[in-house]
Protein backbone atom coordinates (compact mmCIF):
# COMPACT_ATOMS: atom_id res chain seq x y z
CA UNK A 1 0.00 0.00 0.00
CA UNK A 2 1.63 3.38 -1.00
CA UNK A 3 1.70 6.49 1.13
CA UNK A 4 -0.25 5.28 3.67
CA UNK A 5 0.11 8.45 5.17
CA UNK A 6 -2.45 10.54 2.34
CA UNK A 7 -5.25 8.70 3.95
CA UNK A 8 -8.01 10.53 5.54
CA UNK A 9 -7.66 8.67 8.72
CA UNK A 10 -4.50 7.71 9.93
CA UNK A 11 -5.37 6.76 12.92
CA UNK A 12 -6.92 3.79 11.54
CA UNK A 13 -3.58 2.47 9.96
CA UNK A 14 -2.17 2.95 13.29
CA UNK A 15 -4.69 0.59 15.20
CA UNK A 16 -5.12 -1.96 12.27
CA UNK A 17 -1.80 -2.05 10.14
CA UNK A 18 -0.93 -5.23 12.13
CA UNK A 19 -4.26 -6.88 11.78
CA UNK A 20 -4.03 -6.21 8.48
CA UNK A 21 -0.74 -7.67 7.54
CA UNK A 22 -1.55 -10.31 10.22
CA UNK A 23 -4.03 -11.43 7.74
CA UNK A 24 -2.20 -12.35 5.02
CA UNK A 25 0.02 -14.96 7.14
CA UNK A 26 -1.74 -17.50 5.29
CA UNK A 27 -0.28 -16.35 2.11
CA UNK A 28 3.85 -17.12 2.45
CA UNK A 29 4.25 -15.97 -1.43
CA UNK A 30 2.49 -12.23 -0.46
CA UNK A 31 5.07 -9.88 0.88
CA UNK A 32 2.80 -7.02 2.64
CA UNK A 33 4.88 -3.49 1.76
CA UNK A 34 3.72 -0.10 2.89
CA UNK A 35 4.94 2.98 2.33
CA UNK A 36 5.03 6.85 4.79
CA UNK A 37 6.40 9.91 4.58
CA UNK A 38 9.06 10.35 7.39
CA UNK A 39 7.18 12.68 8.70
CA UNK A 40 3.95 11.31 9.09
CA UNK A 41 5.55 7.98 10.79
CA UNK A 42 4.78 8.60 14.33
CA UNK A 43 1.15 9.74 12.87
CA UNK A 44 0.59 6.93 10.83
CA UNK A 45 2.92 3.73 11.62
CA UNK A 46 1.56 1.27 15.38
CA UNK A 47 4.67 2.31 17.83
CA UNK A 48 5.59 -1.48 17.83
CA UNK A 49 6.84 -0.91 14.06
CA UNK A 50 7.94 2.78 14.55
CA UNK A 51 10.33 1.33 18.10
CA UNK A 52 11.62 -1.62 15.71
CA UNK A 53 9.98 -3.90 18.48
CA UNK A 54 7.98 -6.05 15.90
CA UNK A 55 10.18 -8.48 13.93
CA UNK A 56 7.67 -9.44 11.83
CA UNK A 57 8.54 -5.91 10.19
CA UNK A 58 11.61 -4.73 8.30
CA UNK A 59 11.95 -0.79 7.19
CA UNK A 60 13.79 0.88 4.70
CA UNK A 61 14.44 4.74 4.26
CA UNK A 62 14.55 5.88 0.54
CA UNK A 63 17.21 8.48 -0.21
CA UNK A 64 16.38 9.86 -3.84
CA UNK A 65 18.53 9.26 -6.88
CA UNK A 66 21.80 9.78 -5.24
CA UNK A 67 25.38 8.63 -6.99
CA UNK A 68 22.40 7.67 -9.90
CA UNK A 69 21.32 11.16 -11.01
CA UNK A 70 22.36 10.80 -14.21
CA UNK A 71 20.68 8.03 -15.33
CA UNK A 72 17.94 9.05 -13.47
CA UNK A 73 17.84 12.17 -15.40
CA UNK A 74 18.41 11.04 -19.00
CA UNK A 75 15.89 8.05 -18.24
CA UNK A 76 13.27 10.18 -17.56
CA UNK A 77 13.48 12.58 -20.34
CA UNK A 78 13.52 9.78 -22.73
CA UNK A 79 10.59 8.25 -20.60
CA UNK A 80 8.60 11.75 -21.11
CA UNK A 81 9.99 12.34 -25.02
CA UNK A 82 12.12 16.01 -24.11
CA UNK A 83 14.41 17.10 -26.06
CA UNK A 84 17.59 18.78 -25.25
CA UNK A 85 20.96 19.72 -27.18
CA UNK A 86 23.06 19.64 -24.18
CA UNK A 87 22.81 18.16 -20.91
CA UNK A 88 20.52 20.06 -18.31
CA UNK A 89 21.65 21.86 -15.92
CA UNK A 90 21.02 20.13 -12.38
CA UNK A 91 18.66 21.01 -10.21
CA UNK A 92 19.38 20.12 -6.24
CA UNK A 93 16.03 18.87 -5.95
CA UNK A 94 16.14 16.64 -9.25
CA UNK A 95 17.61 13.78 -6.37
CA UNK A 96 13.96 14.20 -5.26
CA UNK A 97 12.39 11.78 -7.97
CA UNK A 98 8.51 13.00 -7.63
CA UNK A 99 10.47 16.99 -8.58
CA UNK A 100 12.09 15.69 -11.49
CA UNK A 101 9.00 14.04 -12.97
CA UNK A 102 7.23 17.39 -12.26
CA UNK A 103 9.67 19.18 -14.56
CA UNK A 104 9.46 16.14 -17.21
CA UNK A 105 5.75 16.27 -16.64
CA UNK A 106 6.12 20.45 -17.47
CA UNK A 107 8.33 20.00 -20.30
CA UNK A 108 6.82 16.47 -22.12
CA UNK A 109 7.02 16.40 -25.59
CA UNK A 110 8.95 19.33 -25.95
CA UNK A 111 12.05 20.88 -26.62
CA UNK A 112 14.01 21.71 -23.47
CA UNK A 113 15.67 25.24 -24.55
CA UNK A 114 19.31 25.88 -24.04
CA UNK A 115 20.91 27.30 -21.15
CA UNK A 116 19.65 27.29 -17.48
CA UNK A 117 16.55 26.28 -16.87
CA UNK A 118 14.33 29.40 -16.19
CA UNK A 119 12.53 28.50 -13.09
CA UNK A 120 9.74 31.30 -14.11
CA UNK A 121 9.15 29.15 -16.78
CA UNK A 122 9.23 26.10 -15.15
CA UNK A 123 6.68 27.24 -12.36
CA UNK A 124 4.55 29.03 -15.28
CA UNK A 125 3.75 25.18 -17.21
CA UNK A 126 3.67 23.73 -13.65
CA UNK A 127 0.69 26.24 -12.61
CA UNK A 128 -0.84 25.65 -15.95
CA UNK A 129 -0.81 22.04 -15.64
CA UNK A 130 -2.68 22.64 -12.19
CA UNK A 131 -5.45 24.40 -13.97
CA UNK A 132 -6.28 22.25 -16.65
CA UNK A 133 -6.08 19.06 -13.92
CA UNK A 134 -8.80 21.47 -12.29
CA UNK A 135 -10.83 22.05 -15.11
CA UNK A 136 -10.94 18.73 -15.93
CA UNK A 137 -11.78 17.40 -12.72
CA UNK A 138 -14.19 19.36 -10.95
CA UNK A 139 -15.16 22.39 -13.98
CA UNK A 140 -12.91 25.02 -11.44
CA UNK A 141 -12.13 28.18 -13.64
CA UNK A 142 -8.38 29.33 -14.20
CA UNK A 143 -9.16 32.20 -11.81
CA UNK A 144 -10.08 30.48 -9.08
CA UNK A 145 -7.18 28.54 -9.20
CA UNK A 146 -4.97 31.40 -9.63
CA UNK A 147 -6.60 33.07 -6.39
CA UNK A 148 -6.14 29.67 -4.17
CA UNK A 149 -2.75 29.78 -5.09
CA UNK A 150 -2.46 33.51 -3.88
CA UNK A 151 -4.43 32.94 -1.27
CA UNK A 152 -1.97 29.78 0.15
CA UNK A 153 1.32 32.54 -0.12
CA UNK A 154 -0.82 35.48 1.29
CA UNK A 155 -0.92 33.44 4.21
CA UNK A 156 2.56 32.51 4.43
CA UNK A 157 4.08 35.44 3.87
CA UNK A 158 1.41 37.36 6.51
CA UNK A 159 2.01 34.25 9.21
CA UNK A 160 5.75 34.47 8.64
CA UNK A 161 5.70 30.65 8.08
CA UNK A 162 5.71 28.36 4.78
CA UNK A 163 3.73 25.94 7.12
CA UNK A 164 -0.21 26.42 7.28
CA UNK A 165 -3.07 24.66 9.19
CA UNK A 166 -4.48 22.02 7.27
CA UNK A 167 -7.60 22.69 8.56
CA UNK A 168 -7.74 26.45 7.90
CA UNK A 169 -6.75 26.51 4.40
CA UNK A 170 -8.82 23.88 3.50
CA UNK A 171 -11.63 25.64 4.94
CA UNK A 172 -10.79 29.32 3.41
CA UNK A 173 -10.11 27.17 0.05
CA UNK A 174 -13.25 25.16 -0.28
CA UNK A 175 -14.88 28.70 0.27
CA UNK A 176 -13.54 29.61 -3.66
CA UNK A 177 -15.46 27.28 -4.87
CA UNK A 178 -18.23 25.78 -2.69
CA UNK A 179 -20.90 23.66 -2.82
CA UNK A 180 -18.35 20.43 -3.72
CA UNK A 181 -18.31 17.19 -1.49
CA UNK A 182 -14.96 16.07 0.21
CA UNK A 183 -13.58 14.14 -2.86
CA UNK A 184 -14.51 17.10 -5.37
CA UNK A 185 -13.35 19.94 -3.14
CA UNK A 186 -10.69 22.46 -4.29
CA UNK A 187 -8.63 21.76 -1.43
CA UNK A 188 -8.45 18.29 -2.00
CA UNK A 189 -7.70 18.68 -5.88
CA UNK A 190 -4.81 20.71 -5.39
CA UNK A 191 -3.32 18.94 -3.18
CA UNK A 192 -3.54 15.52 -5.73
CA UNK A 193 -2.40 17.65 -8.10
CA UNK A 194 1.49 17.36 -6.54
CA UNK A 195 1.30 21.87 -5.54
CA UNK A 196 1.33 21.24 -1.96
CA UNK A 197 1.02 18.62 0.21
CA UNK A 198 0.07 17.30 3.67
CA UNK A 199 2.79 17.14 6.33
CA UNK A 200 2.88 15.56 10.14
CA UNK A 201 3.45 17.34 12.87
CA UNK A 202 2.22 16.00 16.06
CA UNK A 203 -1.70 15.81 16.93
CA UNK A 204 -1.24 18.82 19.55
CA UNK A 205 -0.51 21.02 16.02
CA UNK A 206 -2.36 19.24 13.84
CA UNK A 207 -1.17 18.04 10.19
CA UNK A 208 -0.49 21.21 8.05
CA UNK A 209 0.32 22.01 4.93
CA UNK A 210 3.64 23.66 2.34
CA UNK A 211 4.01 23.71 -1.09
CA UNK A 212 5.18 20.06 -2.51
CA UNK A 213 8.71 21.73 -3.06
CA UNK A 214 10.41 24.30 -0.89
CA UNK A 215 11.94 25.54 -4.72
CA UNK A 216 7.82 25.89 -5.25
CA UNK A 217 7.15 27.83 -1.92
CA UNK A 218 10.86 30.23 -2.42
CA UNK A 219 9.26 31.12 -6.04
CA UNK A 220 5.69 31.88 -5.23
CA UNK A 221 6.33 34.15 -2.40
CA UNK A 222 9.44 35.96 -4.05
CA UNK A 223 6.95 36.84 -7.02
CA UNK A 224 4.26 37.76 -4.39
CA UNK A 225 6.78 39.91 -2.39
CA UNK A 226 7.96 41.91 -5.40
CA UNK A 227 4.45 41.95 -6.45
CA UNK A 228 3.05 43.72 -3.28
CA UNK A 229 6.83 46.20 -3.53
CA UNK A 230 5.10 47.56 -6.78
CA UNK A 231 1.84 47.93 -5.61
CA UNK A 232 3.36 50.43 -2.87
CA UNK A 233 5.44 51.90 -5.15
CA UNK A 234 3.41 52.81 -8.49
CA UNK A 235 4.34 50.35 -10.09
CA UNK A 236 8.05 51.05 -9.84
CA UNK A 237 10.98 48.99 -8.63
CA UNK A 238 12.46 51.34 -6.11
CA UNK A 239 16.14 49.60 -5.18
CA UNK A 240 16.45 51.69 -1.95
CA UNK A 241 13.11 50.54 -0.71
CA UNK A 242 13.35 46.89 -1.69
CA UNK A 243 17.52 46.67 -1.12
CA UNK A 244 15.89 47.40 3.14
CA UNK A 245 13.10 45.14 2.52
CA UNK A 246 15.73 42.43 2.26
CA UNK A 247 16.31 42.41 6.05
CA UNK A 248 12.78 41.26 6.65
CA UNK A 249 12.72 38.45 9.34
CA UNK A 250 10.91 36.21 6.99
CA UNK A 251 13.63 36.47 4.00
CA UNK A 252 16.50 35.50 6.60
CA UNK A 253 14.62 32.77 8.04
CA UNK A 254 13.72 31.29 4.70
CA UNK A 255 17.00 31.74 2.92
CA UNK A 256 15.50 30.35 -0.16
CA UNK A 257 13.17 33.50 -0.76
CA UNK A 258 16.35 35.42 -1.61
CA UNK A 259 17.63 32.91 -4.49
CA UNK A 260 14.31 33.13 -6.01
CA UNK A 261 14.59 37.42 -5.63
CA UNK A 262 18.16 36.51 -7.25
CA UNK A 263 16.33 34.32 -10.15
CA UNK A 264 13.74 37.28 -10.81
CA UNK A 265 15.10 40.61 -10.05
CA UNK A 266 17.41 40.42 -12.91
CA UNK A 267 14.89 38.89 -15.39
CA UNK A 268 12.22 41.93 -14.37
CA UNK A 269 14.05 44.90 -13.23
CA UNK A 270 17.77 44.24 -15.07
CA UNK A 271 19.13 45.16 -11.56
CA UNK A 272 21.31 42.57 -9.69
CA UNK A 273 20.53 41.03 -6.59
CA UNK A 274 23.92 41.40 -4.97
CA UNK A 275 24.04 45.31 -5.62
CA UNK A 276 20.82 45.94 -3.99
CA UNK A 277 22.21 44.04 -0.62
CA UNK A 278 25.66 45.98 -1.46
CA UNK A 279 23.45 49.01 -1.76
CA UNK A 280 21.61 48.45 1.63
CA UNK A 281 24.97 47.90 3.41
CA UNK A 282 26.38 51.19 2.50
Amino acid sequence: SDLINESNDRKLWQASLNQVAGRLKKYPNIRFLVSCRSDFIKLTIPDSIVEKNNPEWSTYRLTGFEQNLFKAISTYFNHYHIRTDHFPPIFEEFNNPLFLKTVCEAYRDDHLPAGTIALHEVMKRIIEKVVVSLQKHIDCPKHTTIKAIKLIVDEMIDRQSIHLSQAEIASKLDSLFPGKGETQSLYTHLRSSGLIVEIGADWEKGVQIRFAFERFSDYFIAENLLKRHLEENGGNFQKKVFSSFLQDKFIDKEPGILSAFAVLIPEQFQSELADLIYQNNQ
